[in-house]
């Protein structure tokens, strides 16, 4: 697997801090995490592995029979696609995500990631009864035929023990409707726009994917007993906001129903993203962050400027709260779950 330099991740996300991406700074913060982790963050996971796989961006998650998911992620022009594995480093107080290996995602199949014994406790979708807290539509209530356009990459894994729906837009500026919202008969309460799939895997297990070159790099256990990998397919500055439904249309276009897949965000208002309110296990409310928002600190990871320590209070914590709620996804930068039965 070719790490990541400094000069890479400049030239390639642009407003990404490199310093917060750099496998150096990673090995170095393993290091002392070996040392000065708490002994009961190393302990927080028990009776299994847990390894959860989260999700920013646009992406297809594709349930199929309840037997596998399919992550296809569609070609948009002004998107970056790259894997991350990371840690939380809570020597300091504040968890800060510490990636530890990051490397591109390409427009072929060499990324491929191997997860075996879990146990699949996600309940099979009913067509006739969809959630209305994430984005599913059913693949025969949208009349979808087959496939169309191919993505920019797609991966095969397990049906997982969960899916968790995290950040959110839970106003009304930016509504969702077509007339695929229309075949599903969906009344949604918010629209997600990242998902962690959770795995509970048996001791010892040890998920993999495969780097450029084929071989296998382990996800790492981390010091709280938690595997992550993180999968980005979005925008680096956020996105065209003139131009809301680009990466939406380009999600559709990979589907043939029998007139065309219609989903899309009826206003281009920036209004804030909520984080998940009660997050899953395993999962910090830091790892919401998309790529425009990985230059903030995980401390400064703030929506209430009250709960901003002394030290950082002032316009670096005011720039660093409205970056937090307003740089994210356009809200259309998001995954749409299909189940096909």
């Amino acid at each position: 697997m070719k790490d990541l330099n400094r000069r890479d991740i400049l030239k390639g996300l642009g407003m990404i801090s490199a310093a917060s991406l750099t496998p150096q700074i990673a090995s170095s913060a393993q290091q002392k995490q070996k040392s000065e982790a708490p002994a009961a963050k190393k302990a927080a996971v028990t009776g299994g592995t847990l390894l959860n796989v989260i999700l920013h961006g646009t992406y297809t998650v594709l349930l199929d029979q309840g037997q596998r998911v399919t992550l296809m992620a569609p070609n948009v022009s002004d998107h970056v696609y790259f894997a991350a594995t990371a840690d939380l480093d809570a020597t300091s107080g504040t968890p800060e995500v510490i990636w530890r290996q990051i490397r591109w995602i390409y427009p072929d199949p060499t990324f491929v990631v191997n997860i075996t014994g879990g146990s699949g406790k996600y309940p099979k979708p009913t067509p006739q009864n969809l959630p209305t807290d994430r984005v599913m539509i059913d693949w025969d209530l949208s009349k979808i035929k087959k496939f169309a356009k191919a993505p920019y990459h797609s991966l095969s894994l397990p049906w997982p023990d969960d899916i968790i729906p995290l950040r959110c837009d839970k106003g009304n500026s930016n509504t969702l409707g077509g007339q695929t919202y229309k075949d599903n008969n969906l009344n949604l309460t918010q629209l997600p726009t990242v998902y962690a799939l959770a795995y509970q895997l048996p001791a010892g297990s040890k998920p993999t994917f495969k780097d450029n070159f084929n071989n296998d790099q382990a996800i790492p256990v981390g010091s709280d007993g938690v595997m992550r990998l993180h999968l980005f397919a979005e925008p680096p500055g956020g996105g065209d906001l003139m131009n809301p439904n680009i990466a939406l249309h380009a999600l559709c276009q990979m589907f043939q129903p029998t007139l065309r897949l219609d989903l899309s965000i009826s206003s281009n208002a920036a209004t804030p993203i909520n984080d998940a309110k009660d997050m899953p296990p395993g999962v910090d409310r830091c790892e919401e962050r998309s790529i425009g928002e990985l230059g903030t600190s995980c401390s400064q990871v703030v929506d209430d400027l009250s709960k901003v320590p002394m030290k950082t209070k002032g316009v670096d914590a005011e720039r660093a709260a409205k970056s937090w709620r307003f740089a994210g996804h356009p809200r259309n930068c998001m995954a749409v779950l299909i189940n096909k039965s």
